[in-house]
């Protein structure tokens, strides 16, 4: 049922790197764990069990267990897929609601300060991933949106640096794509220095 409710919903309706994301759950670890169980004899006992050997020794390449973050991923996955079986009436309740799920710890973000920053500028500096890194440290760029940027987007004479695509990386290899939201795509007045520096590079 999970490949069919892929196929039908996820397939059509999600990004492709969403799509990458729930196939590797789904292939990876829902089938082989719960993919035997008819979905009308699925309990919540087995998603409890199956959610308990995920974190102590979940990993594909048998090296321990899943973080709680991927353990919490799979959850998602399997609840919107058993939501979508009640609603095609093909089970009457979804047994992913009455489990207990890991607690994921809170993420805290480490923040460089101006120091640190110009040293790690300095040791980037005569290295591929300058400019790159660059701009992602001086304009706030993502990772995707910096790399996403041509020529085109860089206005030279009014310091300005357009938004306009992200580089995505999928199974499939690299593709180029619309921002994720209208906001996602914007115009950035970049300092000087930044706007030298990309002229330097293009030179190059």
């Amino acid at each position: 049922y999970i490949t069919r409710w892929f196929d039908d919903i996820v397939e059509p309706n999600l990004s492709l790197t969403t799509k990458d994301g729930y196939r590797y759950f789904v292939d990876g670890h829902i089938i082989p764990a719960i993919g035997n169980i008819l979905i009308q004899k699925l309990q919540p006992m087995h998603i409890q069990q199956f959610y308990k050997e995920q974190l102590e020794n979940g990993r594909v390449d048998g090296k321990g267990g899943l973080s709680a973050k991927s353990v919490l991923n799979i959850h998602r996955i399997l609840k919107k897929a058993l939501a979508h079986a009640v609603k095609m009436q093909v089970i009457n309740r979804n047994p992913a609601e009455f489990v207990e799920v890991p607690k994921q710890k809170k993420y805290k973000a480490s923040v460089l300060d101006e120091i640190q920053v110009q040293n790690m500028l300095k040791v980037f500096k005569e290295t591929y991933i300058y400019i790159p890194v660059l701009l992602a440290v001086g304009l706030g760029l993502r990772r995707g949106e910096a790399l996403g940027l041509r020529w085109q987007d860089i206005d030279f004479d009014n310091n300005a640096v357009a938004i306009n695509q992200t580089l995505l990386m999928t199974k499939g290899g690299i593709i180029y794509h619309d921002p994720k939201t209208e906001i996602s795509k914007r115009v950035i007045i970049a300092p000087t220095t930044i706007i030298e520096e990309l002229r330097k590079h293009k030179e190059k």
